[in-house]
């Protein structure tokens, strides 16, 4: 090896292992093994190139099958590195007045000086980032002197300066967290997983174009679901990466998510027209399936939950979405309360969940939804824990049709729409009670797209969203749907007796056999609370079967 190449490689690692000591590195196994993978091959060939399927295989530990039709992937990865960098260096200043980072167009690493590696960060225009093949001298010494010297002047010193507090902050305050999560990680999980979205950042307009809205998406999933929070400044407990690939009728968005170790948990592509705005139902139900309550994200972490014993107001509402029936055990609620009763996430679903179950056991003993009684001081404390909760929301939205309210109802329904996409039972309950207030038939015909939609999206659904999904189409009219939903159903797990006795009821009023419509309004009354759409439902279920007669 040259003198130049034993130090251009002492400088490599140096400010490698200086990187490494730092945030966001110490909590990401992946890009520590990325970053090291290229410093390595800067060594032993400065003059290689490095291509995005020796990153894959070679680096991400990707079969040596890695399909090149998804070298997106490895984009992302290196996208994630570069804004890792970019992080870093905005808060620490480079061992040898040399910054590492990764150009633009390639993926080897490269030395180079603070203001052409990051101008942003001196407030410098982009230039072309020298790769270090000179050899080096006094030449070379003198005009990184003179870089540090313009990157440290007096108004830029003092920004910088700014910046490194800030994220000497924010790093204390997140290595005070996680510090906190991995001291009790042997009791179960204390907070929500943080799930980072990263794009691909070298993508094309058009890519970038197709790819950017299913990206949105999942960003919104991120932040509106009970299980997973956007981590922007901080690595993230997973890592969910969206990109295309491929050109023209070829394109495919592909969605990837892994935990902070490179891990993979699911992955999925799908084709994608880069000239139509519109997400794929396929994307979406994939991410739907990520963040609803029991999905993908939810399996993910239920190793580290004792569902018996749990350790946080996050894992009492997993403990109770697993047990997938109407009913919930009110000491139990009770209990996470007395424990958790400063969480403003988790802890006023529950409550809401258990309003819900109250409101159940009034309708079963022949009483009806209203803003009062046991039922109603529940959802009156789930306000209290927190006001934005998004199962109280939907039950003052279902209440407020239960009690003729439409106007508001409506209002408040929409106003939900962004948020509950991740929530498909509760947007199944909000469509069957909605739709009788719905007078344009416009309106009523999205409704009932909806309803198929979230058919579609929820094969493998769990119990009570199936009846929901049942319920809902038989409001629409939808005779056909409600059938064949009704015949994907599979008995046996967690059915509490209002579930067991609705599919039991409903499978005989809709198979043409003999059936007591008295039983069905009961049933039907327990699920549905607006009295037009029962009404509906009951009068679809009962002509139906004079046809079939």
């Amino acid at each position: 090896m040259s003198s130049h190449a034993s130090a251009s490689a002492e400088q490599l690692l140096a400010e490698r292992d200086a990187v490494l000591a730092e945030m966001p590195f110490r909590q990401s196994p992946t890009l520590v093994r990325l970053l090291r993978y290229l410093v390595d091959r800067a060594i032993v060939d400065p003059s290689g190139k490095v291509t995005q399927y020796d990153i894959a295989v070679e680096a991400m530990g990707k079969a040596h099958a890695f399909d090149f039709g998804n070298e997106s992937y490895a984009r992302v990865m290196v996208s994630r590195l570069r804004k890792a960098l970019a992080q870093h260096y905005a808060a620490n200043t480079p061992v040898d007045g040399l910054c590492l980072h990764v150009p633009k167009g390639i993926y080897s690493i490269a030395l180079a000086a603070p203001e052409e590696a990051y101008p942003e960060l001196a407030g410098g225009k982009a230039s072309t980032p020298r790769r270090d093949s000179a050899p080096a001298g006094d030449a070379q010494t003198e005009k990184s002197e003179a870089a540090r010297a313009r990157f440290r002047a007096p108004g830029t010193l003092v920004a910088m300066a700014i910046i490194a507090l800030l994220a000497i902050v924010v790093a204390a305050g997140i290595a005070a967290a996680l510090s906190g999560w991995r001291q009790q990680a042997d009791a179960g999980l204390t907070m929500s997983p943080l799930v980072e979205v990263v794009v691909d950042d070298e993508a094309s307009s058009a890519e970038a174009a197709a790819s950017r809205p299913v990206a949105e998406l999942a960003r919104t999933m991120v932040t509106s679901s009970l299980v997973g929070r956007l981590a922007r400044d901080e690595p993230g407990d997973y890592v969910l990466a969206v990109a295309t690939a491929g050109t023209g009728n070829e394109t495919a968005v592909s969605i990837v998510l892994e935990d902070r170790a490179g891990n993979l948990i699911s992955s999925a592509e799908y084709p994608i027209d880069p000239d139509d705005p519109a997400i794929p139902d396929q994307a979406r139900a994939f991410l739907i399936d990520i963040f609803r309550p029991s999905g993908i994200l939810t399996d993910a972490v239920l190793g580290r939950i004792d569902r018996e014993k749990p350790r946080s107001a996050y894992e009492c509402y997993i403990a109770f979405d697993l047990n997938r029936v109407v009913t919930v055990d009110s000491d139990a609620v009770d209990e996470c309360v007395a424990r958790f009763g400063d969480d403003r996430i988790h802890l006023p679903n529950i409550i809401a969940r258990n309003a819900f179950s109250l409101y159940v056991q009034d309708l079963r003993a022949g009483g009806e939804v209203r803003s009062e009684g046991k039922a109603w001081a529940e959802v009156q404390r789930a306000q209290r824990h927190g006001d934005s909760s998004l199962y109280t929301s939907v039950l003052l939205t279902r209440i407020d049709f239960a009690e003729g309210r439409c106007d508001r109802g409506l209002h408040r329904m929409n106003r939900l729409n962004k948020r509950i996409e991740v929530f498909p039972s509760l947007q199944a309950m909000m469509l069957t009670d909605g739709i009788p207030c719905m007078t344009d038939p416009a309106e009523r015909e999205r409704a009932r797209q909806e309803i198929q939609k979230l058919v579609s999206y929820n094969i493998d659904a769990a119990p009570i969203l199936r009846a929901y999904l049942v319920l809902a189409s038989l409001e629409a009219g939808d005779v056909e749907t409600a059938r064949a939903t009704l015949r994907e159903h599979r008995t046996g797990t967690n059915l509490d007796r209002s579930l067991d006795t609705f599919y039991r009821t409903l499978g005989q009023a809709l198979s043409g056999g003999p059936y007591d419509p008295e039983q069905l309004r009961r049933v039907v009354q327990v699920f549905v609370w607006n009295d037009a759409a029962r009404a509906t439902i009951i009068r679809t279920v009962a002509a139906d079967a004079q046809q079939v007669s």
